[in-house]
């Protein structure tokens, strides 16, 4: 996932500032004029690579059609404490009434791409990837996901569905798309196992259960495997 639908990242951000100033901004109302023009800027506190800068200017977007987000950097980029990442102009008030929420994604988004980068870069000498889970916060996850790619990962599975489950049972040796009988034998194919006797034991089992390995005796009662 290198990308963000922009159809879900709207949808996203207008449920984001519903949430947040779903009844307006009391302070800010009672405080700042509505003709008030102002200025922001977003500057890095630490070193770390960014992401969502997208979703940040969609928010900015929807607090007003007058104002303007513009990013500094793109999505990926290595940012050092005190840089501009972006700047903000327009009406103070929708300035004011949609910062939080950019900035609260920003963080964390970031935050999951800077992690996940300085673990690339610890293992980028081997052939290992870093590769994420499904264990993302609730209603986050093509976002967080999505900043697992930007700092340098790959994404694992996005849910459970039929072809994702296929291949998690394919993966795992416990896992069986058919009976493999009431008693399930798994046997050891390695190389030290072949120099301790292999072929001896998995003659005697097969003898003995009357199941070749791979496959079930006619009873349904041993099955047997190799892992």
């Amino acid at each position: 996932m290198n990308c963000l639908d922009l159809t879900y990242v709207d949808r996203m951000a207008r449920q984001a500032l519903e949430e947040d100033a779903g009844g307006g901004d009391i302070t800010t109302l009672l405080t700042v004029g509505a003709d008030v023009p102002g200025k922001a800027v977003i500057i890095a506190k630490q070193r770390g690579v960014i992401a969502a800068i997208e979703f940040a200017a969609a928010v900015i977007s929807q607090t007003d059609d007058h104002v303007e987000f513009a990013p500094l950097v793109d999505d990926g980029s290595n940012v050092d404490p005190g840089q501009t990442i972006a700047q903000i102009s327009g009406p103070s008030r929708a300035i004011l009434m949609g910062e939080r929420v950019p900035l609260d994604f920003f963080q964390h988004m970031s935050g999951i791409a800077t992690l996940t980068n300085k673990y690339v870069k610890l293992v980028s000498h081997t052939k290992a990837k870093i590769i994420d889970t499904r264990k993302t916060t609730p209603g986050l996850r093509r976002l967080e996901k999505y900043a697992v790619t930007v700092g340098g990962g790959f994404n694992h599975r996005f849910n459970l569905s039929d072809i994702e489950v296929e291949g998690v049972v394919s993966f795992y040796h416990f896992f069986h798309r058919k009976p493999t009988g009431k008693y399930t034998i798994y046997l050891n194919n390695s190389i030290v196992a072949d120099l301790k006797g292999f072929n001896r034991i998995k003659e005697t089992f097969e003898r003995e259960t009357g199941a070749s390995f791979g496959s079930v005796d006619r009873t349904g009662t041993f099955g047997l495997f190799l892992t």
